[in-house]
Formats: structure tokens, C-alpha cells, sequence
């Protein structure tokens, strides 16, 4: 992208609950103990970059389609999009998990 034509969106967000996809661990035993959770700092960040990049796709398509703008130009536009996150994902030392969150008897 040359230079000027990119842009920022800083955004803070509270009060949420991650994915455990978006957590990491190099922990054989956690992946186990929590299905989904990323083997790696590598793994938890391509599943946020697929996350946003599918996210900025869908909008651009709605507001696309509600600009009567033709399916070629719509596509040419995000044919041109790229998407870079900067995320830091948490590393989870260990899971402690209580009967109830693995669905069974107390």
C-alpha cells in the first residue's frame, strides 16, 4: 500500500470474554483440558486476523450492496483490502475447570 493511503482504528474494548482460540498455550496438556485453544502465539493471532479480516469484509459487502454498487466493483474493492492487527495474545499457564463447565454431575 503506498505510503499515506493506509489508516488506523484504534479501539478499546471492555468487559468481554475471549475466545479460547485467541489464547495460547505450549502446554501439552491444556489443548486437552480446553479444546480450541492455540498451540502458539502464531496460531491465536491468524485466528484474530481471519476474524477481522472476514468481519471488514462482510461490512464492506453490505455497504456495497446497499450502495447499488455491481458485484465486479465491490469485489475489485476488496480485492484490494488487507488487514493488519497488531494483538498480543495471552499465554495460559494453566486451566483449572470445574465439573459444571464440563457439563457434568457437581
Amino acid at each position: 500500500m503506498p505510503a499515506g493511503q493506509g489508516s488506523s482504528r484504534p479501539f478499546t474494548l471492555t468487559g468481554f470474554t475471549l475466545p479460547v482460540a485467541m489464547v495460547y498455550s505450549p502446554k501439552a496438556d491444556v489443548p486437552i483440558r480446553v479444546p480450541g485453544i492455540a498451540a502458539n502465539q502464531a496460531a491465536a493471532r491468524g485466528f484474530v486476523q481471519r476474524l477481522v479480516m472476514q468481519t471488514v469484509i462482510d461490512v464492506l459487502e453490505r455497504q456495497g450492496r446497499s450502495a447499488l454498487l455491481p458485484d465486479a466493483v465491490i469485489s475489485a474493492i476488496l480485492g484490494q483490502l488487507s488487514v493488519n492487527i497488531t494483538y498480543e495474545p495471552l499465554e495460559c499457564e494453566d486451566v483449572a475447570i470445574t465439573r459444571e463447565e464440563m457439563g457434568g454431575p457437581s
